[in-house]
């Protein structure tokens, strides 16, 4: 039984069991109910730095881990001054329900998918989104290489150009994009550690977390049943982890930027109640995979420090915006500030709020950004924005 966008959060619980979901493209948790207080620490495998990734291997499922997320990113243009932005999010939670039944329909997975496109010219930002459970026909996740499909919605990599391809078809809107690495050698960004990302001040608190940016993207756009043949630059992350947020953290913000000189900047922080950083981190990479030289040049400072409270970049709001819907205001201007380095970002639209309330059970800012560095532009991303229509909730 495929559930899809016509069912309330309540109908979503029936269908796995009393649960509380919580779920983002970036940092996601969640924690079952049924479980006693004796196995409240069983969320799925823990990340352990001591393990290493493998690919293609790590472009797959992982199913022992409690939570995982494929979350692609673009910026394309028509070549005629259109611009569009564009997300695909697929979602997997593990829930511990009917773990050692052969059926396959058996509820051990559940697969969500958002979707979203922006445009000045045609209507701001368009979402589409759906639920189902996993190994129900049409909805497949391969363990071995990025292949997953929701009936007609699909993300899959081809091994023999390493290339990716992306369908996405709504009434809203359509997507055919085919994602292409700058080189057949170009390899992931191992985010943190060698993959390993550390979520806050407790070495538990980690994810498995990769980036590969500057995909250069062609295809077609359909939108108010007009279709345009595009190009343009898309980000890939791939995260996954067992383990919950720290209890003080209320949520996060997070930025990944495609540069035009063919690197890439990724940074996040998670708040505190008082808006304070509880943990952060901050990269910014030239096309080769090596830190920047605007780094190099202008901050001689370690900017991967771990153990510090203190955050390695300072982050500014520029500019807020309310939303009629959620009541939510969200920073959708920002500047991070190392040293003499100022990163400021700037909206493509300010209403770029994403109400995944039927699917995943909340609001988020999910939004196309610009990045100027020193007031010179430098690069096209995404902004992250969440809970802050209400703190998230993990247990």
């Amino acid at each position: 039984m495929i559930v899809r966008l016509l069912f309330n959060r309540r109908s979503l619980l029936t269908l796995i069991g009393s649960s509380t979901l919580i779920f983002f493209p970036t940092i996601s948790y969640s924690r079952t109910l049924l479980e006693t207080k004796k196995d409240q620490k069983k969320y799925g495998k823990a990340v352990s730095q001591g393990e290493k990734l493998i690919f293609p291997r790590d472009y797959g499922a992982h199913y022992p881990y409690g939570t995982e997320w494929w979350y692609i990113t673009g910026w394309l243009s028509n070549g005629e001054g259109e611009e569009f932005a564009y997300q695909l999010t697929f979602f997997r939670r593990k829930t511990f329900i009917g773990e050692n039944n052969p059926s396959r329909f058996a509820p051990k997975h559940l697969i969500f998918a958002h979707s979203t496109i922006i445009s000045k010219k045609f209507g701001g930002l368009q979402l589409s989104q759906r639920a189902g459970r996993l190994g129900s026909g049409l909805v497949k996740c391969s363990t071995s290489d990025t292949n997953i499909q929701f009936e007609d919605w699909s993300f899959r990599r081809e091994k023999s150009s390493d290339s990716y391809k992306i369908n996405v078809d709504s009434k809203e809107f359509s997507l055919n994009l085919k994602l292409q690495p700058p080189n057949r050698s170009k390899t992931p960004v191992l985010r943190g550690e060698n993959g390993f990302s550390r979520k806050g001040p407790e070495v538990k608190q980690a994810s498995w977390y990769y980036s590969r940016p500057n995909l250069t993207t062609t295809g077609s756009v359909v939108i108010n049943q007009e279709t345009f043949k595009v190009q343009g630059a898309s980000w890939l992350d791939h995260e996954w982890s067992s383990e919950l947020l720290h209890p003080d953290s209320v949520g996060w913000d997070w930025v990944g930027i495609n540069l035009l000189d063919g690197g890439n900047l990724m940074a996040f922080k998670l708040r505190k109640s008082d808006g304070s950083t509880l943990w952060s981190n901050f990269s910014m990479l030239d096309a080769q995979g090596k830190k920047h030289s605007l780094l190099t040049q202008n901050n001689p400072v370690n900017l991967k420090s771990k153990s510090s409270k203190i955050p390695p970049a300072e982050w500014t709001t520029l500019k807020e915006w309310r939303s009629p819907n959620s009541l939510a205001k969200y920073p959708i201007s920002q500047t991070i500030t190392i040293e003499k380095n100022i990163f400021k970002f700037s909206p493509l639209i300010k209403n770029q709020e994403v109400d995944a309330r039927i699917t995943t059970g909340s609001f988020y800012w999910e939004g196309a950004v610009t990045l100027s560095i020193n007031e010179k532009f430098f690069g096209k991303g995404f902004l992250e924005l969440t809970g802050y229509s209400s703190p998230l909730t993990l247990g």
